[in-house]
């Protein structure tokens, strides 16, 4: 990577609000989500150039774009793995990330240590403020809204109600308003 003093760019001795227009007109994506792959995560070959461009440009790239993120099923760890190859992940910024859920691969494990890992403040949260998941179904929705509700209960009731719950669903059962008294729920 070359750095600002391996030679005059006329690119880089424009002023900082000219080059910040430039670096939007080659990085943010307008009409569609910059689609990511998880197993490879790559940026822009623009962020790869030298020292002063990455450090101008990286937060542009990271912060106005929307990004697509397939994944399987309710399976979190290709997003984990994206999210902590992000420059922000340790500054913990939330990324606007949009989940595309395949269908076929729902499990109720992966939907659980997704639900974990959220509780931890490992990855965002199934909700309208963090992230969108496009084919998500209502059950799993009101799992995250459940777990919102219990973010500062022990993981291992929270993992009790969320379980209690899931049979509810699966078993047909109407479910009552979780702040309904009831022997499993906190």
């Amino acid at each position: 990577m070359l750095t600002k003093e391996d030679g005059d760019s006329p690119l880089l001795n424009l002023c900082a609000e000219l080059r910040n227009m430039i670096w939007r007109e080659v990085l943010v994506v307008d009409q569609f989500c910059v689609e990511i792959d998880a197993d490879k995560p790559r940026q822009p070959a623009l962020l790869q150039t030298c020292t002063q461009i990455r450090s101008e440009a990286t937060p542009i790239y990271y912060l106005e774009n929307t990004f697509f993120l397939p994944m399987q099923g309710y399976n979190s760890t290709p997003g984990l793995k994206w999210l902590r190859a992000s420059p922000f992940h340790a500054t913990r910024r939330v990324l606007e990330v949009v989940f595309y859920r395949e269908v076929g691969g729902e499990r109720w494990d992966d939907l659980l240590v997704w639900l974990h890992r959220t509780h931890l403040g490992l990855v965002p949260p199934f909700t309208a403020d963090t992230c969108n998941i496009i084919g998500a179904d209502d059950d799993a929705e009101e799992m995250f809204n459940l777990l919102d509700d219990l973010m500062d209960v022990p993981w291992k009731i929270t993992k009790a109600a969320l379980e209690k719950r899931r049979d509810r669903i699966e078993s047909g059962r109407t479910l009552p308003a979780f702040d309904e008294p009831d022997e499993m729920d906190v």
